[in-house]
This record gives C-alpha cells, sequence and structure tokens, in this order.
C-alpha cells in the first residue's frame, strides 16, 4: 500500500502529468494508461463499473458510515452551499415545496433551514434509498424536525417547486429527458449542484471510494448538461465552480472534473 501511494504522489508531479497528459491523448496511450490504472480508471458505463465497484467494497450508496458522515459534513456551510442558498431566497416569497434528490439523512433541510428566508420553504421531501431514509426518520424523530419528509421515489417530485440535486446527481445513470419522462414533469426550477464535469473530453464513468464503499458516478459535460436542459425547454440562470471539490485520475489527467453547480429555470 505505502509503494502504491508514493507511485501516486510521483504520477501527480507537474513534469510527469504533462507527459500522461500527452500519452492519454493516443488512443492506445488511454488504453495502456487505463489499463494500468485499476480501480481509478475511466469507464465506458455503468455496467462496466460496477462489477469493479463492488469487488473493491462490499457497500456502495447505503453505507451507514457514508451516511452519518455526509449528515456531519454537510451540517457545515460550504462554499458551494452559497450559490444555492442565493437563488432558493430569490425564487419566491414563501410556500415553496423542495424535492431533495439523494438527500441522505436530510442534513441539507438542518443546515439550510437556519440560512433560508423564514417560510420560505413549506415542505422539504427528502428523497433516497430505503436503508438511507431509515436512518433519515430516526434523526429527524430524535431532532423533531417539522416540515420534514422522506419519499424512496423519484416520482414524488411531482408537483413541487424546486428540485435540488446536491451531490447526487452523478449517481443518475440515465438522461436528463429520462429522469422528465420518469417523473411525468420536473419542478419549474431544478437546481443542481456539487457534481464533476469533464470541461475538456467526453463523459465518462467513475468510480467514488472510501474505507467501506465504492460508488459508480457519471462525470457529465456542462454543454451536454446545459443542452438536455434546454431540449427539455428551460433556460441556463446561473453556472458555478465547487471551489472545495475535484475529481482527477492520477494516470489520466485529462479526465479531471471539477465540481460545478447549475440553475435551470423553466421558460415562461
Amino acid at each position: 500500500m505505502a509503494i502504491r501511494q508514493w507511485v501516486r504522489r510521483f504520477a501527480l508531479t507537474t513534469p510527469i502529468q504533462a507527459l500522461l497528459r500527452k500519452i492519454e491523448r493516443r488512443p492506445l496511450g488511454f488504453r495502456a494508461l487505463n489499463w494500468l490504472s485499476t480501480l481509478e480508471r475511466a469507464f465506458g458505463s455503468f455496467d462496466q463499473a460496477w462489477p469493479v465497484a463492488r469487488k473493491n467494497a462490499g457497500n456502495a450508496h447505503g453505507d451507514p458510515h457514508l451516511v452519518h458522515s455526509n449528515l456531519t459534513t454537510s451540517l457545515a456551510t460550504r462554499p458551494s452551499d452559497y450559490p444555492v442558498l442565493y437563488w432558493l431566497n430569490r425564487i419566491q416569497t414563501e410556500g415553496l415545496v423542495l424535492f431533495d434528490y439523494g438527500g441522505g439523512a436530510g442534513q441539507l433541510f438542518y443546515q439550510y433551514s437556519a440560512l433560508l428566508c423564514p417560510g420560505l420553504i413549506r415542505e422539504w421531501i427528502v428523497m433516497d434509498l430505503p436503508e438511507v431514509v431509515a436512518i433519515g426518520v430516526d434523526v429527524a424523530q430524535q431532532r423533531c424536525a417539522q416540515g420534514l419528509r422522506f419519499s424512496t421515489s423519484v416520482r414524488d417530485c411531482r408537483g413541487c417547486d424546486i428540485f435540488l440535486a446536491s451531490g447526487a446527481f452523478h449517481y443518475w445513470e440515465r438522461t436528463v429527458r429520462d429522469l422528465a419522462d420518469e417523473t411525468a414533469e420536473l419542478p419549474p426550477h431544478f437546481i443542481l449542484n456539487r457534481s464533476p464535469f469533464r470541461e475538456d473530453g467526453d463523459p465518462f464513468v467513475g468510480i467514488q471510494r472510501g474505507a467501506t464503499w465504492a460508488i459508480p458516478f457519471l462525470a457529465r459535460t456542462p454543454s451536454g448538461i446545459e443542452r438536455e436542459f434546454s431540449e427539455l425547454g428551460y433556460e441556463l440562470v446561473d453556472r458555478w465552480l465547487v471551489p472545495e471539490k475535484t475529481f482527477s485520475l492520477a494516470l489520466l489527467p485529462g479526465h479531471r472534473s471539477p465540481y460545478m453547480g447549475f440553475y435551470f429555470r423553466r421558460s415562461a
């Protein structure tokens, strides 16, 4: 393990990264580097990535350690939270229903409640996997949370005013149109935050991992996500860089994907 860490640090030095970038541009070079990358590589699909993720870690989204870690981490306001708070406070005066896609145990509800205008959010719906929701319900009962409820179906966003996907939309394996079709109609406001986007190149699937979990994700492109929403009648209101997080592959520097945020609004 120590040797692997040393090799990774060496690969991340500026001269080596420049050399790897040149090699990566060639199809044969990319295939060779990707083969050497083992877990830290680029996949063509979720179907390719999931077996590798499961082989290296038994747990995924429902890992209790990950759920509780996210709950603790997200209680602190990070730089990328401020654009979301800014736009939420300007959508409407009061009485909004917000759908929190992949919202874990409700961490953003607890953090944002103290920072949003009073009465702005009438109901906050957190959607996640059943095992994650079970933890969220327990936490909500302990904290006597008001205006918070949980769901295990993305279809429950019907009739909501806002669709918020913070740190979660890169786990949606299909297109935005597929999401719209599954829900019948997306809410008029769609805020996407803290997801990786590859600015130079095509989308790819990577694997995020921790000590006990590994999860495939999709790194889309900014132009691609903007086009998908435009085709559904949405306009781009704002776009921001997430300064606190970037996804990178040591041997594939060309796949570096900074985390970003977007606010889309359905055109009148």
